[in-house]
């Protein structure tokens, strides 16, 4: 590895993705050899993970369930055992403030009331 490079995830992001073996946080690099990578300091894995492939997952993770941009929100952590679906281990944030239950409406005054009888002319 021998520089950082700009990542496509948003920056809220890179501050949850841990690695799954060192606890440590996933940050991406520009390897001379493979291309953009992600991998833990210090390296603890046989070959780092290719950053194509885990934004992707991480798209398909979140797609439909929040903005990736306020995926850090909602999330605590992102766990990443390698670049697989089942690679990212998603873990939400449990302590979300709650939320005031709205108040009861009262019962209607007034009861059904049957439709009169039209008379006939």
């Amino acid at each position: 590895m021998t520089t950082t490079t700009q990542p496509h995830l948003p920056s809220s992001l890179l501050q949850i993705l841990t690695c799954a073996q060192c606890k440590e946080l996933v940050l991406p690099w520009l390897d001379p050899t493979i291309g953009p990578v992600y991998d833990c300091q210090p390296v603890c894995r046989p070959l780092p993970l290719d950053a194509r492939e885990l934004e992707h997952q991480l798209h398909r993770a979140l797609a439909g369930i929040v903005a990736m941009d306020r995926a850090a929100q909602v999330l605590e952590r992102i766990v990443i055992t390698d670049a697989s679906p089942s690679g990212l281990h998603l873990i939400w944030k449990v302590n979300l403030p709650p939320r005031p239950q709205p108040p009861a409406t009262p019962p209607p005054s007034e009861g059904f009331v049957p439709p009169r009888p039209r008379s006939r002319p």
